[in-house]
C-alpha cells in the first residue's frame, strides 16, 4: 500500500513509500496498480535508518521500505505482485478525495517553459491526489484545482522553486456546490378520460444527501 510519495529535487525521479502487506517484493518485481492496471517495476529498494537511507534487496511482510522506479503510481494506490509472482488480489480500500472547489488558471512566460510545467504538475498530482488539472473548454487556459487558496499557492510556489517556471496565476475561482435543505413530495395524477379512473399517477421525492 502506498502512502506516500515525493520526488527528489535534483533527480526529479518519484520515491514511493509503501507498507508491504503480505508476500515479498524484490527490484524488478513486476507491481500492478490496483487502480490504473498498469505494471510497474522497482529498479531499487530503500530502507530509512535516521537520515540515512540504505539499500535493500527484498521488502518483505510487514516491511516499510521506498521504491525507486515507479513512474505512474500515487499516493494511496495498492500494488498487487503479478499472478506469476503470487499475487493473491488483495486490495486495500482507495485513499477517498473530496473533488476540488477551488481553481486557479497557470500560465508560464515561455512556451519553451511548457515541457517543464506538465512535469511539475504530473510529480505533483502523484503526490497530492487532492490536486487536479484541467482545461477550462471555454477559454482553453490550464485550470489547478485544490481544496483552498493556501493549498494552491504552495502547489504554484512549488512549481516556481523546483522547476525554476516563470509561473502567472489567475484569480481564485471557486466551484459552488447546491442542494436542498429539506425533503419534498408531490403526486400528479393524469387521465384520458375526465369520467375514468386516473390513467396514470407520478410520484417525486427529493431528499438531502448525507453528503449535501
Amino acid at each position: 500500500y502506498v502512502f506516500k510519495v515525493v520526488h527528489d529535487e535534483h533527480s526529479k525521479k518519484a520515491v514511493v513509500w509503501l507498507r508491504t502487506y503480505a508476500g515479498e517484493i524484490l527490484p524488478g518485481s513486476i507491481l500492478i496498480n490496483a487502480r490504473t492496471g498498469e505494471e510497474e517495476r522497482p529498479t531499487r529498494l530503500l530502507s530509512m535508518h535516521g537520515e540515512e537511507t540504505v539499500e535493500v534487496a527484498a521488502a518483505g511482510l510487514g516491511s516499510i521500505h521506498a521504491a525507486v522506479g515507479l513512474k505512474h503510481t500515487r499516493t494511496g494506490d495498492t500494488l498487487l505482485l503479478s499472478p506469476r509472482e503470487g499475487c493473491g488480489g488483495a486490495m486495500l480500500d482507495p485513499l477517498r478525495v473530496a473533488q476540488p472547489v477551488f481553481f486557479m488558471a497557470l500560465e508560464v512566460e515561455a512556451s519553451a517553459q511548457q515541457a517543464a510545467l506538465g512535469r511539475g504538475l504530473e510529480a505533483i498530482c502523484l503526490e497530492d491526489p487532492s490536486v487536479i488539472v484541467r482545461n477550462d473548454r471555454v477559454t482553453g487556459q490550464l485550470l489547478l484545482g485544490g481544496m483552498g487558496e493556501l493549498h494552491l499557492q504552495v502547489v504554484a510556489e512549488r512549481l516556481r522553486r523546483e522547476y525554476k517556471l516563470n509561473l502567472y496565476t489567475g484569480g481564485m475561482q471557486v466551484a459552488y456546490r447546491e442542494g436542498v435543505s429539506t425533503g419534498y413530495t408531490h403526486e400528479s395524477e393524469h387521465s384520458p378520460n375526465p369520467t375514468a379512473a386516473a390513467d396514470i399517477r407520478i410520484a417525486i421525492a427529493i431528499a438531502p444527501t448525507a453528503e449535501a
